[in-house]
């Protein structure tokens, strides 16, 4: 950290802009007490905001109850770690949708380095200190950002101030101050995009927001002293960004670095006009992804390989559309509340408020104004233009600029929900309202500019107080109210929306909705009015600078406090731990099974306790498998489901092994003469398919068929038993049936070992056949047969088998991906060129730096 912001203002004959951003170049400029002070204090912010957590006396985790904290992340962090802790590194899922690849689902985020705390901590312990962590370095990150980059220079504010009655331009630094460093951290910290995928569960999103201000930091080091070194370090900050676990934030990240860099190359370039230092910034920005990119290919390999097989190959435009930002909701810039909070009302607005909502605090948007029009630097300029730039670019489907990048730009046609561009957004206006801070302290306004913003802003703010005093205070609008909610939630897609607001008109839910409307527009007023007199209280410099700092801090930090907390919530995770009795009873079952799950017990809980599972929820599905169970449930064969549940047993079904049905609260199965009820108590009840294949079994016959319909048809027929024969879709030369006197005798084979990442099998042939695992067929499975590799079959659509010979062997099925060895292979060679690389580097420009000084 120390060593980043001591850099000196020369390097070497690179660098050649003296009024560039550029490094340290003086004393006062230094790393100080007073940094690390705001550190702490950034810190201790973080500590009272997460209070009820701090102190893990019992098993609450961050998140709604009902959020994919419970439903996905809890249960992947304990299952990838539980395994890693036992020293096998979790390549494969064998507990959801019948076997899916773990590592390459990217949210396993297996490598990334700050996960290391999942191996200390309890699981619950864990989640929660890594969200407050991530919370904390969202802020130093910016504060590091912010406290490197310089505005104009002192030259620029003293020649305006002889045209334009500039105050006090002596007090001017072209340097931002650590109190308005803070202020643009503390936005950035407990924004709307931050905290409400806290309360939303997402712990991976949370996990990569944080590098984007690093990842500038180091981009603009290297722009403005043009030293690989720092483009191979924001290499490595990618490959966090990418190693957190969230592809598309890693996505919309890079396209924000991408447009910064243009920005900065351009304004540099009209400064000096240099061509070559113009292509050497471009390099920059490829070095630092293509260093990224190979860092994290261990991850990224495997990734790509399952998106190939999975449903996100081939997405719709009207599936990629859904969960764009609404145009309507760039009011929750003012009003949060307006569509509801999810705590006294539910969420009426279009999609899902936790994407939806771009609050970043009152006072904050007055220092974005102040900071757009009248302290228009090179700074200003560039966030302004990512603010409007990933404004578009979160519309989506709204605008008719998405069709284009949908089918012309690559990676815009595998991921839905354009809305999260927001969180650049959000950082834009948190860095905007840092510089306008900036502004207000060094008092370098105007007189005449002054009073123009400070008439503009009371008209505004009277205006709009008037408009909502009238609408809201005085009911007169609550007779359009319901107009408004039900033109906004008709213009929405009830398939991309959790809100299910059946009555619309229902007078309780009218009143309650727009009692909260109310209560945000009341607190909007009040809000503006002391944002207004504080901005006043600078200009007329009323109080002493360090106190109106404390007061600009705490109203900004009380806003956002009031805003955010009462989305802090928690869930008793040990609540949704399933009962001994229930558990004893699976367990005691000799014999591998699956299971299926119904209500709020959720598919992925059952691989918290190591109990296979036919369904699952996972962000990327075998393509496959979706199809198969589609055909299963009777709905269209290319319906995208992440979320696999299973709603009645069939023939397919008892194919994968489907022994056991798990209803909880709110759940149910339809009625089938083959489930017998097991047990039953308050909170669960415990069915038992009859009718359920075993995991593994022999079949001497097989068809081969081509084509998904071809083999679907085959499938559902009534002459299909899989018992007798499989479907292959290569040619085979068996086809005969042995008598059923033969199969009777023949033993049931039998598991030596079942683990993620392995299955061993003995088998007994009577005759010549086949070994079928009731497992999903996916690449990189392998075959081993008496220790002689034999090749996997894909097996009835979906499964895997292994042709064998008639006696005894031991078949070995072992995931052993291409994709995850060559990307580690490349991983592992990045890294150990890159060390001895980057010391080389450092000590080049070292020298170089000294060597410059001495010739001084």
């Amino acid at each position: 950290m120390k060593h980043v912001l001591h850099l000196k203002s020369t390097y070497g004959k690179n660098y050649y802009n003296p009024h560039a951003l550029s490094p340290v170049s003086s004393q006062s400029n230094i790393w100080s007490k007073s940094d690390w002070l705001a550190v702490l204090i950034l810190f201790l912010l973080s500590l009272a905001y997460f209070y009820s957590v701090i102190i893990p006396a019992d098993y609450h985790v961050l998140g709604d109850e009902n959020s994919d904290m419970r439903n996905q992340y809890f249960c992947w962090r304990y299952f990838g770690f539980n395994t890693l802790s036992k020293g096998i590194l979790p390549l494969w899922n064998p507990y959801a949708c019948c076997g899916i690849p773990f590592i390459a689902g990217m949210q396993s985020a297996i490598f990334y380095p700050l996960n290391l705390i999942f191996l200390i901590l309890p699981i619950h312990t864990a989640i929660n200190y890594s969200i407050i962590l991530h919370v904390f370095l969202s802020g130093v990150f910016t504060y590091l950002y912010l406290r490197f980059i310089k505005l104009n220079p002192k030259s620029a504010v003293v020649r305006l101030s002889a045209h334009d009655e500039v105050q006090n331009p002596q007090l001017y630094s072209d340097r931002l101050s650590r109190s308005s460093c803070m202020i643009s951290s503390i936005i950035f910290m407990f924004c709307a995009p931050q905290m409400f995928h806290v309360y939303a569960g997402h712990l991976t999103i949370l996990c990569a927001i944080m590098w984007l201000p690093l990842i500038l930091l180091f981009s603009e080091i290297f722009i403005c002293a043009n030293n690989i070194l720092y483009a191979l370090l924001g290499g490595v900050t990618v490959a966090c960004n990418i190693l957190a676990g969230q592809p598309q934030y890693s996505f919309y990240t890079a396209i924000a670095i991408f447009v910064y860099f243009i920005i900065r190359i351009i304004q540099e370039f009209n400064n000096h006009r240099d061509w070559k230092s113009a292509g050497y910034r471009i390099s920059g920005f490829l070095i630092i992804y293509i260093t990224g990119f190979l860092l994290s290919a261990i991850q990224l390999l495997p990734a790509f390989e399952l998106t190939k097989h999975s449903v996100r190959h081939t997405l719709s435009y009207e599936w990629v559309g859904h969960f764009s930002f609404p145009p309507e909701n760039f009011i929750t810039l003012f009003i949060p509340e307006f569509f509801g909070n999810l705590v006294k009302t539910p969420y009426w607005g279009r999609y899902l408020l936790w994407e939806m909502s771009l609050y970043v605090g009152i006072l904050p948007l007055m220092l974005c104004a102040l900071s757009s029009f009248y302290y228009r630097n090179k700074f200003t300029k560039t966030f302004l233009i990512m603010a409007l730039t990933c404004s578009i670019l979160a519309l989506g489907k709204f605008t008719p600029f998405f069709k284009i990048l949908y089918t012309f730009v690559p990676g815009f046609n595998l991921f839905r929900g354009n809305s999260k561009f927001i969180f650049i957004v959000a950082f834009s206006l948190s860095v905007l309202s840092g510089i306008g801070a900036e502004y207000l302290r060094n008092n370098i306004i105007s007189k005449k500019t002054a009073s123009t913003f400070l008439r503009f802003a009371t008209g505004i703010i009277s205006a709009l107080s008037l408009f909502l005093f009238i609408f809201f205070l005085f009911r007169m609008g609550f007779e359009k109210w319901h107009y408004i909610i039900n033109k906004v939630y008709l213009l929405g897609d009830p398939k991309a929306s959790l809100s299910n607001l059946e009555n619309l008109k229902n007078p309780e839910f009218l009143s309650a909705t727009f009692k909260v409307t109310a209560t945000g527009a009341v607190k909007f007023i009040i809000l503006s009015i002391l944002s207004l007199l504080i901005v006043c209280l600078w200009i007329k410099r009323s109080l002493k600078r360090h106190i109106l700092v404390l007061v600009s801090v705490a109203l900004i930090m009380g806003d956002l406090w009031f805003f955010g907390n009462q989305y802090i919530v928690t869930f008793d995770s040990k609540k949704y731990m399933w009962d001994d009795e229930t558990l004893d009873l699976l367990k005691n079952d000799p014999e591998p099974f699956r299971i299926t799950t119904a209500g709020y017990a959720g598919p992925n809980h059952s691989m918290v306790h190591n109990i296979a599972n036919i369904g699952g929820y996972e962000a990327n599905v075998i393509k496959e498998y979706s199809e198969f169970m589609n055909l299963s449930e009777g709905k269209p064969f290319d319906d995208l489901r992440i979320l696999m549940e299973v709603t009645h047993i069939s023939k397919l079904t008892n194919l994968l092994n489907l022994k056991y049905i798990f209803i909880s609260r709110g759940g149910g199965i339809e009625d089938h003469p083959a489930i017998k009820l097991v047990s039953k108590n308050p909170k669960y009840a415990l069915l038992k398919n009859t009718m359920a294949l075993p995991r593994t079994f022999i079949v001497h016959a097989s068809k081969t068929l081509q084509g998904r319909d071809v083999i679907f048809k085959e499938l559902v027929s009534r002459e299909f038993n899989p018992l007798k024969y499989i479907i292959l879709e290569e040619p085979s030369t068996l086809v005969k049936n042995v008598d059923s006197l033969s199969l009777q005798q023949e033993p049931i084979p039998t598991f030596l070992e079942y683990s993620p990442n392995k299955v061993t099998i003995k088998a007994t042939l009577l005759d010549d056949g086949y070994l079928v695992l009731g497992d999903t067929f996916y690449p990189g499975w392998n075959a081993y047969v008496d220790g002689k590799k034999r090749r996997v079959l894909k097996t009835d659509y979906i499964l895997r088998s292994v042709f064998l010979e008639k006696g005894d062997h031991i078949v070995k099925f072992v995931y052993e991906p291409k994709s995850f060895t060559i990307g580690m292979i490349i991983t592992l060679t990045s890294m150990v060129i890159l060390i001895p690389v980057s010391i080389f580097t450092a000590i080049h420009h070292r020298n170089a730096r000294i060597s410059t000084e001495t010739g001084r």
